[in-house]
């Protein structure tokens, strides 16, 4: 429980902190960190944090042309369409309890948001 409560508030301000460096770093550094947040707290294997890198890179790449959008509703939907499809990549590569884990930073991240 307490790991959990551990990175719940690494999410929550790594979220608030992503937010700021956006804009000053790349999408390749992006899914790098992020790789490796996920592989430190879920726990992945080799084989799922490759799979992993490849998900966040194409997840990271995508956003930064949501990002550059005008209208903030067509914005909106797009973001969440990737986040939908991130998830259900991440659904495909993970186990039940490290799949539960990944939901239980979502929305710690959504929550801090």
């Amino acid at each position: 429980m307490r790991t959990l409560l551990v990175t719940i508030a690494a999410v929550i301000g790594l979220s608030a902190m992503a937010q700021d460096r956006a804009a000053q770093t790349t999408p390749q550094e992006r899914a790098k960190e992020q790789t490796e947040l996920v592989t430190r707290e879920l726990g992945l294997d080799a084989t799922q944090a490759e799979k992993a890198a490849s998900i966040n890179l194409a997840y990271e790449t995508q956003m930064v042309n949501i990002a550059a959008m005008k209208n903030e509703t067509e914005r909106e939907g797009r973001r969440n369409e990737m986040e939908a499809i991130r998830n259900r990549a991440y659904g495909s590569i993970l186990t039940p309890e490290q799949l539960d884990r990944w939901k239980a930073m979502q929305q710690a991240a959504k929550a801090g948001n």
